[in-house]
């Protein structure tokens, strides 16, 4: 998960990753349950239970269309 320190000195918030699996801690977080099925997780953040989904809350990819690509031309052998 993403992660958003608070400004704690001059300077803007800084953000950085974390893996954690269920019972882990870093420092405010902590991962209470993982629901691989359900596509769930719980934390405790900084306090706070919350229930996390990849569909609410995970990293929205861009839609990427995928180019069209035309037939391959036939090929003529001349001996």
């Amino acid at each position: 998960m993403r992660v958003t320190l608070p400004v704690r000195s001059i300077g803007p918030a800084q953000e950085y990753s974390i893996i954690l699996a269920q019972g882990q801690r870093e420092g405010l977080i902590e991962v209470l349950e993982i629901d691989e099925k359900a596509g769930r997780v719980t934390i405790n953040n900084c306090g706070t239970v919350m229930v996390l989904t990849f569909e609410n809350d995970g990293v929205k990819l861009p839609h990427v269309r995928m180019p069209t690509v035309s037939p391959p031309l036939p090929i003529e052998i001349v001996p």
